[in-house]
């Protein structure tokens, strides 16, 4: 297993050396408020340390740590500067913060920095690698595996409506395998890798199409993206205009996302190519164009999971007691406890505690979940919500560490990782859905690599 040396342990000097510059940008325009401006440029290094890295090693703490600062850094501050008179006037106030920005950021910079020392972010993990000579051969000597994948994860893509309620999201997860496939498929000699690339992700982009979300479309293409800057070690210059194509994609999503639903949802149409144009002709109408200020702003407003965390902090204990550790003990218990074991456990989705603690009103069908910042804070308060923080970033190093110890024995367990890492990755996920993906997950690894042991386990002498 290699072991970074000293200068590689600081491969995020550049990544630093841009975040103190882009300060110098953020002031100005945050009309020189330095707590934004600071929380703004945190963001940029995490980015920048994921481009760094993402040539030499599966980045996946990095991602998480960048999309953790995307949506409780970035997007409070430029909610807190120039998005709020846009909030205020276009949407009524709805999305503005509830508490101060000096009171945010109190809490909220500092729960960050304990998630990245607990999930160890600034050390590199050189031998966490998607593509490597060893795991291409490795994969090469084992033809029939991929198809395996591939047709088990489409088999559960049919399968997963039929099972019982309680066994759907482990279903869904076995749904998740084809994509594991791919990176065996693309360090194999089959000649229609790239066919069966377009039919996996095809297939996952009318699935989104048709229930209205693409949650999972964003993740995984994300995952594709690391994986060939791997394999074809795309240069700096390429993954950044990669990610810069990546990003007109996403904006141009949210751009159609609300109309699209409007009519599939709303007006019962079907999930087509059609209704598609015409939802982009809707959102030109309502907002004027893509790069519209209005638009932007929009947009900007959207990623915020800060603006939870906020409602949170002015709720708490304001209208709502701490929990004094109740919360992540139901969490715990919903993750780790089959349902006949515990009858009355949370249920997924469920808006009660949301509810209560953010002081919102919403229903089941929106899509919001408090975070482990909020979380923290609710069960212990400031200082133990840091803590808390922390311990959570530590759990996921250990997962992480639990997946890099078994690769010497079973090569492959680092794709499968990418599915543990699911729901971990996105900061606007509720922490028992997390838990219960990366408990449920593993078991079923494990399980599939118990019945098939041949397919999965490095040969005595190879």
């Amino acid at each position: 297993m290699n072991t970074p040396t000293y200068q590689a342990r600081l491969d995020w000097q550049p990544a630093a050396r841009t975040a103190l510059v882009s300060v110098l940008v953020f002031l100005p325009l945050y009309s020189f408020e330095f707590l934004p401006s600071l929380a703004s440029a945190t963001f940029v290094f995490w980015a920048g340390v994921l481009l760094v890295r993402s040539r030499k090693q599966l980045v996946i703490k990095e991602l998480l740590l960048t999309l953790f600062a995307l949506q409780y850094l970035l997007g409070p501050s430029l909610s807190f500067t120039i998005l709020d008179e846009f909030n205020a006037i276009q949407l009524g106030g709805t999305y503005r913060m509830r508490i101060g920005m000096t009171e945010y950021f109190a809490y909220a910079y500092p729960a960050f920095w304990f998630l990245v020392w607990g999930i160890g972010g600034l050390k590199p993990s050189y031998s966490l690698s998607l593509w490597n000579p060893r795991l291409e051969q490795f994969t090469k000597g084992r033809r029939s595996l991929p198809w395996f994948l591939l047709i088990l994860g489409f088999a559960f893509d049919f399968l997963t409506k039929f099972l019982p309620i309680e066994l759907q999201f482990a279903g869904y997860l076995l749904s998740n395998f084809k994509f594991v496939s791919i990176p065996f498929f693309f360090n194999s000699q089959i000649k229609r890798k790239w066919l069966i690339l377009a039919l996996v992700y095809g297939a996952l982009f009318v699935r989104s199409l048709g229930e209205g979300m693409f949650h999972d479309l964003v993740i995984w293409s994300i995952f594709l993206g690391l994986f060939f800057i791997q394999k074809y070690q795309i240069s700096l210059r390429n993954t950044v205009a990669l990610g810069l194509v990546f990003f007109f994609m996403l904006l141009l999503l949210q751009y159609i996302k609300s109309s699209f639903r409007e009519l599939t949802w709303g007006e019962g149409r079907s999930a087509s190519a059609g209704t598609l144009l015409e939802s982009n002709k809707l959102a030109n109408e309502s907002s004027g164009g893509l790069f519209t200020f209005d638009n932007l702003a929009a947009h900007g407003i959207r990623i915020n999971q800060g603006w939870i965390l906020g409602s949170t902090l002015a709720n708490v204990p304001a209208q709502a007691e701490h929990s004094g550790g109740q919360l992540i003990r139901s969490y715990v218990e919903s993750a780790l406890l089959p349902r006949f074991l515990a009858p009355n456990k949370m249920n997924a989705g469920d808006k009660v505690v949301f509810n209560r603690y953010s002081g919102h009103d919403i229903t089941i069908g929106t899509s919001m979940a408090l975070g482990i910042f909020a979380d923290g804070y609710i069960d212990f308060g400031i200082y133990g919500g840091w803590l808390m923080v922390a311990l959570y970033g530590f759990f996921l190093r250990q997962v992480i560490l639990f997946y890099q110890k078994r690769q010497i024995q079973y090569p492959i367990l680092i794709y499968f990782l990418l599915i543990v890492f699911l729901y971990p990755v996105r900061p606007d996920c509720e922490t028992q859905t997390v838990l219960g993906n990366i408990v449920k997950s593993t078991v079923l690894v494990f399980l599939v690599i118990r019945f098939f042991p041949g397919w999965f386990k490095v040969r005595s002498g190879a």
